[in-house]
């Protein structure tokens, strides 16, 4: 099963996830009252996924946890995130989890070109801060220099008058 329609409900996105985890409505239901405190059954979800109960906004953080999602996907589709650019990464990774489920292999390889180019700007930043901590350990100097010739000045002000 997958969930490619843009007009696709919260509440079939909730069953389409819960059932990509191999999750029952009991499991998830002991779920989310685990992690709220809140009274939550098999019947609650039922009516979730059917749309016939609105979704607490407390279970939204909840369920994106469970399923391993942003909680922007469970309310669009990543074609709808890409037309707003609201939230480029999210769009990345509903990007990446649609390829996965289309092609593990290329998914695959993307993920590792993106580490490696993550990879490849985690040491840019590293030398950029190592040349800023000398540029500052300079000027630390500098200013330390600066301080010690005003007070020179300072006390030779002082004895002259």
């Amino acid at each position: 099963m997958k969930i490619e329609t843009i007009h696709a409900t919260v509440g079939e996105k909730i069953s389409y996830f819960r059932t990509k985890l191999g999750l029952s409505q009991v499991e998830l239901a002991e779920k989310l009252q685990e992690s709220t405190g809140e009274l939550c059954d098999r019947h609650a979800v039922s009516r979730f996924e059917n749309g016939h109960r609105k979704l607490p906004i407390n279970y939204v953080p909840i369920l994106a946890q469970i399923f391993g999602i942003t909680t922007d996907e469970l309310f669009y589709s990543a074609e709808q995130l890409r037309k707003t650019n609201k939230d480029p990464f999210g769009t990345q990774v509903a990007d990446y989890r649609k390829l996965a489920e289309d092609n593990p292999k290329e998914a695959a390889g993307k993920a590792l070109e993106a580490l490696l180019q993550a990879k490849n700007e985690v040491q840019t930043l590293k030398e950029q801060l190592r040349k800023c901590e000398e540029e500052l350990e300079k000027k630390s100097t500098l200013v330390k220099k600066y301080a010690a010739l005003s007070k020179m000045l300072n006390k030779l002000q002082e004895e002259d008058q």
